[in-house]
This record gives structure tokens, C-alpha cells and sequence, in this order.
């Protein structure tokens, strides 16, 4: 079956024989490089009957492959949709072509391989072994690695865990995004150490939800969360023996996220998807956010809907049925984030004209005075010679 995820209905795709029993379902990629597949609305199927199955958007089934003996527990098309894996109940992860055709057995063991997933660039499989998860690249002799799975112990929550980091070195840190407490510490990844002073972050209201900005310095980062009255804040990690302030945002918003490239923030809020895209802006004139903002309805969303990620200029949704909403925003206001970061004035100045966004002129003023610290270097002659080509650019653009 598929629904419309906007009116809830339904329409059948496909009537399977009554000795096929379907296990994992995987649309063919719909795009690469931003060019439509010919083969977009078409999917894999596999079935306990040790086959999986190609199935057209018409609902005819194209070519029905005997794949693994035992059922056919998961399949995977790759990022370029040229390759397809299968994993099954005897063990094997098996690569084929996109016709169907068997290119490789990549691995055999003595226990069902119960999920697969492929790697960002296509060249290797992550798939389960047990209490392990293996990672494979296609290349032969090529190092694969192991995972060990560690079952953590809930008796003692004052005892670490402590884990043996063989391989390679440590690139990335991420906290349980949901916990209850008033506090925040912020610690530099690389050397251990807290931020700044030392002190937390303290919050009036148990903190429920917490995110991270993604681009700019240390100092310049900044912190989103939500406490459990589910009011929306922004604040800096920076935090030198000052009470540092924290700010207000939004109402009833229920889950967020930043994006990956670009310090723009979106949430849902009660019954609307909003993308901040300046939030910053409360640091120099709150009266002025609300012209940073773009707002979506998002009652169809169903109930206690959740933020997956923030990718480029799509946010990927989860509705409380497991299902999955991608939404698209402007592509326009990441871009001005970069020319403004990188100072390239004439840059912004033309693309605000070809967009027509004349409230996109209050924001790149306040990404410029919050850039400096306006809040705290008003005499400062650099702050007054940027204010100057700051007051150029807007003329120039206002022509």
C-alpha cells in the first residue's frame, strides 16, 4: 500500500501471490546529483522466500531473483542506485546489480545478518554479525572492522564506561539530545577540558532537549534548547566569569534542529514548522526576528511529530507512524549565510536583488553587528568602520 502523506490516503501498488511474504521494502534512489532516476518510482522487495523481488511503479513485478536460502531479511540500494545488497537468514551479504544480477558474495557467516546499510560513498556495507557490526569495504584485502556491541548496566549511573579506542583517533562527541536537568556543561572535544570558566549553564526549568550549532568558532557557537515547559532558547558557549544570557525564542515548540552547514535553526511549534533563519538576530533587536523567520503549517504532521535532521535545505520529519516527511526551504538564505561569513559583500548585495528579499537586508545587518559582539564593542573603531560598509551595501542594494 501507499499513502499520501497530506490527505492519508491510500492506493495499492502491488498484489503479491499469496506464497510471498514480504519482509523489507527500498525505493530505488529518486535523484542523483539532482537529476531524476528513469527508474525512480520503482522498488526492491524481499520475501522469506529467499527471493527479493523489482517491482515497477505500476506495480508489476519485473524480475523475481533467488537470492539467499532463507528469507531475504533486508535490502539496500545504493546512494547512485547502480548496486543493490542483500543480506539473509544464511548468513551471506551479497552485492548486485541494478538489473539483478549477482556481482559478488561480499561476506559468509554462521549467523542471520539481520540489517545492512551502505556507506555515504558507496564503497562499503555496514552490516550486523551478532553483537557486532562489521563494516566491509567492496574493495578485496581491503581492512574491514568490527564493532563490538556493549550492553550498558542502568545500577550504577555514577560508574563510566570506559572503551579501548584502538583504531584511529576521536572525531565526534553526541550527548542523549532528551535528559531532564537545569544545567548544561560545555567541554572542548579535543582536550577534555570545560569551556571558558568552567561553570555550567544554568536554566530556571529542567532542560528536556539541547542542540548545538554547527558552523563557526568555539566562541561563536550556540546553544538551543528546550526546557519542559517547552519554550525555546538560544544562548552562547561562550562563558568567561559573566552571566551569560539566555534568551527566548519561541513557544510550545516540541522538537529542533540545526542545520548542517549553516547556523539556521527550525523547529515545530505547536501547530507550524518554523525555520529561524537568523536567530541570532535577539542578540542586537528581538523586534527584528520575526522578519528572520519562515513559517509552514504543520497540522498534517499528525501527532508529536519529530525533527529527524537538517540537511542542506531539507528537514526530514518523523510522524508518530514511523512515516517520513521531507520538507524543502529556500536554498537562498544558506547562501547569504556564506558570502556574509567570507565577507563577500557584492556577492550578498546581488543576490538579495535577484531574490527580491528586502527583509533579508535587517538580517545580514545583525549577522554583521552580532559577528563583532556589538552588544559589548560598541567603541570599537573596527565595529564602526564595519557599521560604515555595512550602511554601503545597504544603499547599493536599495538603488
Amino acid at each position: 500500500m501507499k499513502w499520501n502523506l497530506l490527505t492519508s490516503e491510500t492506493t495499492r501498488v502491488v498484489k503479491l501471490p499469496d506464497d510471498i511474504y514480504p519482509i523489507d521494502l527500498h525505493w530505488f534512489p529518486r535523484s542523483v546529483g539532482g537529476k531524476k532516476q528513469s527508474h525512480a518510482e520503482s522498488f526492491v522487495l524481499t520475501s522469506s522466500d529467499g527471493k527479493f523481488h523489482l517491482i515497477s511503479k505500476l506495480g508489476r513485478v519485473e524480475k523475481s531473483v533467488e537470492a539467499h536460502c532463507g528469507a531475504v531479511l533486508a535490502g539496500r540500494w545504493n546512494y547512485e542506485g547502480t548496486a543493490l545488497v542483500t543480506v539473509g537468514e544464511d548468513g551471506q551479504v551479497k552485492i548486485w546489480s541494478k538489473s539483478g544480477m549477482l556481482r559478488s558474495t561480499l561476506a559468509q557467516q554462521g549467523t542471520p545478518v539481520y540489517s545492512v546499510a551502505w556507506g555515504p560513498d558507496s564503497e562499503k556495507v555496514l552490516y550486523t554479525s551478532g553483537k557486532q557490526l562489521i563494516i566491509k569495504p567492496l574493495q578485496p584485502n581491503a581492512k574491514v572492522l568490527q564493532v563490538k556491541i556493549v550492553n550498558i548496566s542502568t545500577k550504577n549511573w555514577n560508574t563510566p564506561l570506559i572503551f579501548d579506542l584502538k583504531e584511529g583517533t576521536v572525531s565526534l562527541i553526541l550527548q542523549a539530545e532528551r535528559y531532564l536537568s537545569s544545567f548544561i556543561y560545555i567541554f572542548e572535544a579535543l582536550s577534555g577540558k570545560p569551556l571558558g570558566d568552567g561553570k555550567p549553564l544554568t536554566h530556571k526549568t529542567e532542560i528536556v532537549e539541547i542542540a548545538l550549532d554547527q558552523k563557526g568558532l568555539t566562541s561563536e557557537r550556540k546553544i538551543a534548547f528546550i526546557d519542559k515547559n517547552r519554550d525555546l532558547y538560544i544562548t552562547s558557549v561562550k562563558r568567561f566569569g559573566k552571566e551569560q544570557k539566555i534568551v527566548k525564542i519561541g513557544t510550545m515548540v516540541q522538537t529542533l534542529a540545526w542545520n548542517d552547514t549553516s547556523n539556521i535553526l527550525c523547529g515545530i511549534q505547536d501547530t507550524r514548522l518554523t525555520v529561524w533563519y537568523y536567530p541570532n538576530t535577539v542578540y542586537v533587536d528581538k523586534d527584528l526576528l520575526p522578519k528572520t523567520l519562515y513559517e509552514k503549517d504543520a497540522s498534517g504532521f499528525s501527532k508529536n511529530p519529530q525533527i529527524v535532521h537538517f540537511v542542506g535545505n531539507q528537514i526530514t520529519i518523523r510522524r508518530a507512524d514511523g512515516s517520513l516527511i521531507h520538507l524543502n526551504i529556500s536554498p537562498y538564505p544558506a547562501i547569504l549565510h556564506e558570502y556574509v561569513s567570507s565577507s563577500k559583500w557584492e556577492d550578498a548585495v546581488r543576490l538579495c536583488r535577484f531574490v527580491k528579499i528586502i527583509g533579508k537586508w535587517e538580517e545580514n545587518v545583525t549577522k554583521i553587528l552580532q559577528a563583532f559582539d556589538s552588544l559589548n564593542n560598541f567603541n570599537s573603531p573596527k565595529f564602526w568602520a564595519t557599521s560604515r560598509k555595512v550602511n554601503l551595501v545597504l544603499s547599493h542594494g536599495k538603488e
